[in-house]
């Protein structure tokens, strides 16, 4: 196996009073796609922002190694501009894109906390040449976007924070089938370009064929974890989100 770079152990997360997070334990290595799947209302959105320090972790802890050369990291309470700039990136659901920003002004926002402007140069090179749609409506208010051209142009500005592991929350939700094929093709792009990924995804069988492993999260808590492929012939995951009668 790989490199650990996420350990998420044993965490528990309430947020007013509901206890949505019990004492749940996963990982991610270097080069892997990781996916996420349950029901709505699992904790899926939960786990995500909790690891970008959005909500406080009652229990358990965070740890976040950006590659063999650095120390690991607790992440656990550090704020959230340092778990960006410690190597993780959100590209969180329903896009949130700046409407009335242009298309460039949103993707240059993912690259606020680098100082290195000929690395932001390179990067935003990179993003244009996986999306060339972006490049050609630069100039375009973000809002006058599809919602498909609207979810590339947020995975875009979440790249240009250069992240070693990138965090997707439901990048398929809302999309025509032509754009969901579109954004998992880009998205083993991505992987294939040495970032590792975590993916919650509704769309779990989409979700489980690209991934290396999965987690079950089945109100607040891992039910199941397995490769992509186990999950994927597993009956009880059949039965419960690919829809096999």
């Amino acid at each position: 196996m790989s490199q650990l770079i996420l350990d998420v152990a044993h965490v528990d997360v309430s947020i007013g009073k509901t206890h949505i997070l019990k004492n749940i334990s996963f990982s991610v290595h270097k080069g892997e796609v990781v996916a996420l799947i349950g029901a709505n209302g699992a904790g899926k959105t939960t786990t995500l922002e909790t690891i970008m320090s959005y909500n406080k972790v009652q229990k358990g802890s965070i740890t976040y190694q950006k590659d063999e050369s650095d120390t690991k990291i607790d992440i656990t309470h550090i704020p959230t501009e340092k778990v960006v700039s410690h190597g993780i990136s959100l590209c969180p659901e329903g896009r949130q894109v700046f409407a009335s920003l242009s298309v460039a002004e949103n993707i240059r926002i993912g690259s606020y906390l680098r100082r290195n402007r000929s690395e932001v140069e390179e990067d935003l090179e990179y993003v244009h040449h996986l999306f060339p749609i972006l490049h050609e409506r630069q100039h375009q208010k973000a809002g006058s976007l599809s919602g498909g051209e609207q979810m590339m142009l947020a995975v875009a500005r979440a790249l240009m924070s250069r992240p070693t592991l990138l965090l997707l929350d439901e990048p398929s939700l809302g999309l025509a089938p032509l754009f969901v094929e579109r954004i998992f093709s880009m998205l083993e792009q991505i992987h294939k370009d040495g970032t590792s990924i975590l993916l919650v995804e509704q769309n779990a069988a989409k979700a489980l064929d690209i991934a290396d492993r999965a987690y079950v999260l089945e109100i607040g808590r891992i039910a199941m974890s397995g490769s992509g492929t186990q999950l994927k012939n597993n009956s009880e995951v059949q039965k419960a989100y690919l829809g096999v009668v």
